[in-house]
Parts: structure tokens; sequence; C-alpha cells
């Protein structure tokens, strides 16, 4: 195994002992493998956290790969369009009516669920801030669940929650499960959307709920595309099957087979499974086994369960060991450097460390002028979305007028006939206004993502440059960190619901009215409606453009302060190594020395790491069959 540090001779540039236990002692050489990984990380963790206690970062990190592997976190979003049955879905999974349902459109917040002896719940608030609630009985979580993260219980997310945590002992989620419930296309997100989104390169797999009232549409179509792009492993499901006859059902899927066939060609293998998830669940309570897999509920968890079986582990193993190289690699650069700095003479190392500081005048000028021009980017974004909101609300007067005229015209003016133009715009204000927050949201925030992205390439080129610049002076080899997640702006507005503003709450004419001409009263009754019609659309059109600005001002906030944390993070451990370099070498030279038996030691270690961990992925590749013994196994 990597040394443990500082156990050989208590001394820090004592030579590390090395223990781990060889291959061919290894009865299961995958599980080997895996265990292997697992003492690799906790010694990486433990020794970057006593090499850098200043910089928290890799050991953090490290620490985070271990727990992903030794908990087997496979994480399992259930996606798609609201009200195709994701929560009664989940529910079934678990064998009660844990999450809320309805017939309105209800998740706001995510919920994501793992296993745990007594049921609890942890609020994570969208300032940081976490709360843990006790353990309680099932119903009680259904209604604090409904408090939490639904429209009704937290309207607009006025308790500002950014995800809620839920631990229940359900078998499903045995195995390092965790689901995630997650608000729908259609539905609401809350203020937190970027980042739930943000969440979903991590999962292992999604489940993409259709139903059979159409099979699927060309929104949750465009919706799949970006799943796709995030989510590795996708299976569909085919929910509300017990509406149809076995013909129909068979049709339905072939139908949907065959429009996922025609928008995936790349895909040789599309999953589809039937269900009707209401009838899994009270099978489920009722302990009616045909039943649960006449609901088509067995079918699934069987799969599931082979599934974990079959593929996650390995997946996850590949990942972490992924990640883990690349770690070492940066801390391989990070170590070098000071290495250099404390060998080379004083005066060339001064020269060096003023020529950096003065690379870092030119790349601070260089942040500058990306916030000028992100700032710039966000003023340009903000007067495209003014431009479309003005459009939008010539566009609803256009199509609603219209409407108004064709009920109005040629009719005798009544009570009725007022009530009645009233009615037909309520009627159509949702007509219009739905498929327009779609278009809006998905045209406006690609625009803003593909913007951000450009940022993005920027910011990496400009944080690689810190460290490309330390490499080229101090002549050690170049690893840049890894990249950026994408920046993710909300699909839609956070409180903007299908629940449309449609009440037209004018008086109907007064008495004067009467007294008047026909023509003359149907004249103050169309003003009064083409009046209060115009304050209507004014109120959507102001709900949308607001709810997107937020949506568009906290991307570039959240895009900002990355930017600023990485790049002060790369100078401070690059600047912070050469100065420390420096000052040492002139003012504590013994200090300096051991110094730098300390960093060789620790390339020593890295080195010994990176040998160790070559040879686990050579193990993994070859299907566990061991090649020879690790590198540290060969120096005992």
């Amino acid at each position: 195994m990597i040394p443990q540090p500082g156990v050989s001779a208590g001394r820090p540039d004592a030579r590390p002992r090395l223990a781990l236990t060889p291959l061919h002692e290894r009865v299961d050489a995958i599980r080997g493998a895996s265990e292997s990984l697992a003492r690799l990380l906790v010694d990486a963790a433990t020794y970057f956290g006593e090499l850098w206690p200043e910089r928290p970062s890799y050991a953090e990190q490290v620490r985070e790969l271990r727990a992903r592997l030794v908990e087997q976190r496979l994480q399992i979003a259930v996606l798609g369009q609201f009200k195709r049955g994701k929560s009664t879905f989940l529910n079934a999974l678990l064998g009660v009516p844990l999450l809320p349902t309805g017939v309105l459109p209800l998740t706001a917040v995510p919920t994501f669920i793992r296993w745990a002896r007594e049921p609890g719940m942890a609020v994570t608030y969208l300032d940081g801030r976490a709360e843990e609630l006790p353990a309680t009985a099932t119903a009680e979580i259904t209604n604090q669940l409904f408090q939490l993260v639904t429209e009704d219980g937290n309207p607009h997310n006025e308790a500002r929650i950014a995800r809620v945590d839920l631990s229940f002992p359900a078998s499903v989620l045995g195995n390092g499960i965790v689901l995630i419930d997650t608000p729908g296309i259609g539905s609401t997100y809350q203020h937190n959307t970027d980042t739930a989104l943000r969440t979903l390169p991590a999962c292992d797999a999604g489940f993409f709920i259709l139903s059979a009232d159409p099979p699927v549409t060309p929104a949750e179509l465009e919706y799949l595309d970006r799943v796709r792009a995030n989510v590795p492993h996708l299976f569909f499901i085919l929910n509300k099957t017990d509406y149809l006859s076995k013909s129909d059902r068979i049709a339905a899927v072939e139908f949907l087979r065959r429009s996922l066939s025609a928008h995936m060609p790349t895909e040789e293998d599309i999953l589809i499974f039937t269900l009707s998830a209401r009838r899994g669940l009270e099978a489920k309570q009722a302990g009616n086994v045909q039943g649960v897999a006449d609901s088509g509920l067995a079918a699934i968890e069987s799969w599931l369960a082979q599934f974990l079986a079959r593929e996650k582990t390995e997946a996850l193993r590949c990942a972490v060991t992924g990640k883990f190289a690349r770690l070492l690699d940066a801390a391989g650069m990070d170590v070098g450097l000071g290495i250099r700095a404390l060998e080379m003479p004083l005066d060339d190392l001064a020269t060096r460390a003023a020529r950096f500081g003065d690379a870092l005048g030119e790349i601070e000028r260089q942040r500058l002028v990306a916030r000028d021009l992100l700032a710039g980017d966000r003023r340009r974004a903000v007067e495209r979305l003014e431009k479309r909101a003005a459009i939008l609300r010539d566009e609803a007067r256009l199509i609603l007028a219209g409407i108004l005229d064709r009920v109005l015209n040629g009719a005798r003016p009544t009570a009725d006939l007022e009530r009645a133009g009233k009615e037909a715009v309520a009627t159509a204000i949702p007509d219009f206004f739905g498929p327009k927050l779609e278009e809006v949201s998905s045209t406006f925030a690609d625009e803003v993502e593909a913007m951000l992205a450009e940022h993005v390439v920027r910011a990496e080129r400009l944080i690689a440059t810190v460290r490309e610049t330390a490499a080229t002076l101090f002549e050690i080899p170049v690893i840049v960190m890894d990249s950026a997640d994408s920046f993710v702006i909300a699909r839609e507005p956070f409180w903007v619901t299908q629940k449309w503003d449609q009440t037209i709450s004018s008086l109907v004419g007064s008495s004067l009215d009467r007294l008047l001409p026909a023509t003359l009263r149907a004249a103050r009754i169309k003003i009064r409606l083409t009046t209060e019609m115009d304050e209507l659309i004014d109120r959507n059109v102001e709900n949308l453009r607001w709810a997107t600005l937020q949506n568009l001002d906290q991307a570039f906030r959240h895009f900002s302060g990355w930017f600023d944390d990485r790049l002060a993070e790369t100078i401070a451990a690059t600047r912070g190594a050469i100065e420390t370099a420096l000052l040492k070498r002139r003012e504590h030279r013994d200090q300096a020395q051991d110094d730098l038996a300390k960093l060789r030691t620790a390339a020593d270690w890295i080195r010994a790491a990176q040998r160790d961990l070559g040879e686990l992925q050579r193990l993994q590749s070859s299907g566990g069959r061991p090649g020879g013994m690790l590198a540290s196994d060969r120096e005992q």
C-alpha cells in the first residue's frame, strides 16, 4: 500500500513503509481491487491532510471519492414531465405512500432518498444552512414533505429550500441506492434548479417516466436530449398502462419504441417497461405478489437488482480510479514545484519568483477583462429578454383580442355576453402562455448556457495559465486540473406554474349602460374587457420575464463565484509554494532543508501511489486477472 505518513522512523524524510497485501494472496481479485483502492484513498486523504494542512481541498476530494466507493452510492434520478406519475412510481418502489402525490403538479424541490434503519429528514437551504428533522411515522413524513417540497405547501419556495434528504428503511434502497424525486418539466422548479440539474452527471442511471396518454410528446423528446447528455444509463417506463387494453398497450409500447429509436438512432438497446405505479403500490401494501407482478413493478425491481449486480460496482470503481489518478497527477505537480523552488540557487529562485509575480499581474488584468466581458454578456442577455417580453405582449394582445372579438361581434350586449367574453379570455390564457413558457424558457436557457460555456472555457484557460506559467518558470511537467462543470439556467421560471393569472375582475356595467344604445353598450363592454385583458397579459408576461431574469442572474452569479474561487485557490497554491520557499531559503535555512526532505518523501509517496493505482487499473481492464504484484508489493 502507499506509505503511512511519518510512521517509519519519525522523520519527514524517512523512507515510507509500504504494506499492500500481494495480489497473488487475494482470493477474489476484483473485490481485492476495490478494497485496495479504498485503502489507497484512506491513506491519500490522511497524507494530503498532513502534507498541506492549509490546503484542505485535496484531502476533501479524496475523502469524498472514498465515501462514494465504500458506500457504493448509486444515484438514480426519476425524470419526466409533470403528472406522469414520478412520485407514485417512487412510492411503489418504496412500498409506502411516502412522497406527496395529487391531481395538480406537486414536486417543486428535489428529494434525495437513501436507506437508514430509522426514518429521518434533513433540509438544506439555499444559503447553505442544514437542519435535521426528527424521525417520525410515515404519515407525518408525508405531511412534512408536503410542507417542504410542494408548490402548495411551500409556494414559490418561500422557505428557500435547495433540497431535502430523506432517510427510510426500504429494501429497494439497499446496496447504496439513492433515489431522487425531481420536479417535472412543465411544473415548477425551485430557486436552485441549476444546482439540482448539475447533480445529474454524478448519477449512474435514470428512470425516464412517460405515460400512455400520449406515450411521448415533442417537449419530452427535447427534455430527453438534455437528460441523455448528463445521465449515462437511462431506462424508460410507460406508466398508467392499466387504462389500456392489452392490444392498445402493445401498440403504445411499439409507438414509443419507434419514436425513441427515431430520436436516438445511435442507441441499439432501448429498454422500455410498462407499469401501473398506482396498482403496484396498492398491491405491495396489500402483500399481493401477483398484483405486483401484474402491475409491471416486479419486472422493474428484478431488472434493477440485476443491473446493480452486473454493472454498478465496476462502473463506480472505474470512475473513482480515474478521478483519483487526476488528483495524484495534480498533487505531483504541486510537490514538484515546491522541490524545484527549494533546490535551485537562491538568486535564481528570487528572479523566477519576481517573474511569476509579474505574470500574476497580467493574469489579474485578464481576470478583470473576463469580468467585464461577463457583465457585457449579462447586459445583452437582459436586453434580449426585454425584447422577447415585448414581442410576447404584442403577440398575446393580437391573439386574445381576436378571440374576444369573435365572442363579442354580432351578439346582443348583455351581462351574459360580458361573462362569455371573460370566460373566453380566461380559457385562452393558459392555452397561449403554456407553450410560450416552454418556448421562451428553453430558447433563452440554451442561449445563456452557450454564452456561459464560452466563459467557462475562457476561465479554465486563465486558471490553467497560472499552473502552466509556474511549470514553465520552474521547468517541471504541467498538470492542469479537471475542467469545470457546465453552468445551467433553470428551464422553467421557478415560481410560474401552470396556474396562469386568468381572472378578469371587472364589474358588470353600471345602470348607465342599460340606458345607452346597443352599439354603445357593446363598445363599452369591449373597452372594459380589452383594458383588463391587457392588464392580464402584462401580469403574465411580467411573471415569466421576472422569473427568467432571476434564473439568469443566479446562473451568472454562480459562475462568477466559481471563477473567483478557482482562480484564487490556484494562485494561492502556486504562489504560496514559491513565496514560502523563498522566505525559508532567506530566513530559515534549516527549516527549508526539512521541507525539502518532506517534499521529496511526498514525491516518492505519490509515485508509489500512482504505480499502485496503475496496477489496479490494469487489473480492472483485465477482468480481475492479476498481472503481478503492486509496485508497493515489489518493494517489500
